[in-house]
């Protein structure tokens, strides 16, 4: 990340990494990896934790108040549903910023460089029929669920899930 910031604007020395701390379980990983590539390059990095709006403006005008500044925007659910205002600001103090996820590229910011979602949603399908396939599957004990098709006249087709798949009954 911090060598594709650098690729966008060739003047970055410092990459302040934004996220929020508990809804961006990841942010560690995510951290160690811009830090490691940072590193060789000799960029210089910044946590910029955020919980707040004024957190972000605050953040963000930080960032900006040095030159050179680039910042890598950590796709959580706090920045992604603050993206709007992230990626204003950016525009605002002209701080490249990249993003994880292709929304915040398409609406505005900067560029996104990430795990492509809908193939992610797709590649599951697989791993779901494989946990549920019988030859997989070797509980005695199997619960029949329905399915119902709502684009097409109602179609009923059946899933079998174990025991131990399902959650525990509402009492």
């Amino acid at each position: 990340m911090a060598r594709f910031c650098q690729g966008i604007s060739a003047g970055v020395t410092r990459v302040a990494f934004l996220f929020h701390p508990e809804l961006g379980p990841f942010h560690s990983h995510w951290q160690n990896s811009v830090d490691a590539a940072a590193a060789t390059l000799g960029v210089e990095t910044t946590a910029a934790p955020v919980r707040a709006t004024a957190d972000v403006e605050r953040a963000i005008s930080t960032i900006a108040a040095v030159p050179n500044g680039g910042m890598v925007v950590e796709p959580d659910a706090y920045t992604h549903a603050n993206r709007r205002l992230i990626i204003e600001l950016a525009a605002q103090y002209r701080l490249p910023a990249i993003y994880g996820l292709r929304q915040e590229a398409s609406e505005g910011g900067l560029v996104s460089y990430g795990p492509e979602m809908r193939d992610l949603y797709r590649r599951s399908a697989s791993y779901v029929d494989r946990i549920l396939s019988p030859q997989t599957c070797q509980c005695k004990n199997r619960l029949s669920m329905s399915s119902w098709s709502i684009s097409r006249p109602p179609n009923r087709s059946v899933l079998v899930f174990p025991r131990s798949c399902l959650p525990p009954p509402m009492k």
